[in-house]
């Protein structure tokens, strides 16, 4: 049984102890109201005789909104509150069945992942709602265009990831390359923090990060933090290339590469390396899986965070 299956075991069981909780509520006043007893008979009654065909719909909502106003009444009369006999649902969207009409509901998510703490990464000060366009300049060598116009396009992209999150036929995920300073981080965070909010899990982790929890990955202890870093459903691995270069890390990066594309789970990848340089480090299974299944958004500002400090001095 693996982390998730015994959360689901979880989350079920919350649900169930509460329908239990109703069910006490139900034999207490049953025992000590008569009242509450006949219109509760008389419910139970009438939603038999619907499902034996024996009722229109119209008849049948029209005598159980009669009977549940009668019993809300009664309960008031008694001292209790008139929802005393229904489900405190934590969710009222999909009842704390974790599922709506098929799809995982948000409050599922929150809970497979409640014990994921967000990376840094995402608290630091970076957002859509603070994208500053003004950082990049309008200048451009010729035939290229210039630092803001890419900015911008980049931007565009990481908001196209955003909303067509949940398409399956969509690129796993984006390489995010350039310089330092150049934005890459900013947008990859930013789109982070709005997944996040939306309710995904995002894990976010440097590659040198990634390289130092490999090495424990066969600790049971750590069973966990794997299955997070596998299955969460944004995983921004950032900076690239300042992992350890070794046989061993490079097989552990691709087989987190290739884990992510066979169960369509969407990545992030940030590098100050350009395609060449990926090409030439890596493997070429690993440059291959990449070209083939991240849209490759390419950063062409200078160092925005020293132009940055120079305006505010």
């Amino acid at each position: 049984m693996n982390i998730n299956e015994k959360k689901m075991i979880d989350f079920n069981n919350k649900r169930h102890l509460k329908e239990k909780e109703l069910e006490r509520k139900i034999d207490y006043v049953k025992q000590n109201y008569p009242e509450i007893k006949k219109i509760l008979n008389e419910i139970n009654e009438l939603g038999i005789s619907a499902c034996l065909g024996n009722l229109s719909s119209e008849k049948y909502k029209e005598k159980e909104t009669k009977l549940n106003n009668q019993l809300r009444e009664e309960l008031i009369k008694k001292g209790f509150d008139e929802n005393f006999l229904e489900v405190k649902y934590d969710c009222n969207k999909c009842k704390d069945t974790g599922y709506i009409n098929g799809h995982m509901c948000d409050c599922l998510k929150e809970f497979l992942h409640f014990n994921v703490k967000p990376h840094p990464l995402l608290f630091r000060k970076g957002s859509f709602e603070e994208f500053n366009e003004n950082l990049f300049t309008n200048e451009s060598k010729k035939g290229e265009i210039s630092p803001r116009e890419n900015i911008l396009k980049n931007k565009q992209q990481s908001l196209r990831f955003i909303n067509e999150f949940n398409d399956s036929n969509n690129n796993i995920g984006l390489l995010m390359s350039g310089k330092v300073g150049s934005g890459k981080t900013f947008l990859a965070a930013a789109t982070g923090k709005v997944l996040l909010k939306k309710g995904y899990s995002v894990v976010c982790l440097t590659a040198r990060e990634f390289e130092d929890a490999i090495k424990n990955f066969s600790n049971p202890s750590l069973e966990e933090h794997k299955q997070n870093i596998l299955n969460a459903d944004l995983l921004i691995l950032d900076d690239l290339g300042i992992e350890t270069q070794s046989e061993y890390v490079n097989n552990e990066i691709l087989k987190l590469i290739d884990y992510r594309i066979t169960y369509n789970k969407k990545m992030i990848i940030t590098t100050n390396l350009n395609l060449n340089e990926i090409s030439d480090k890596y493997k070429s299974r690993i440059y291959s899986r990449i070209v083939s299944n991240f849209k490759y958004l390419h950063f062409i500002s200078s160092d925005i965070r020293i132009r940055n400090k120079m305006r505010k001095k």
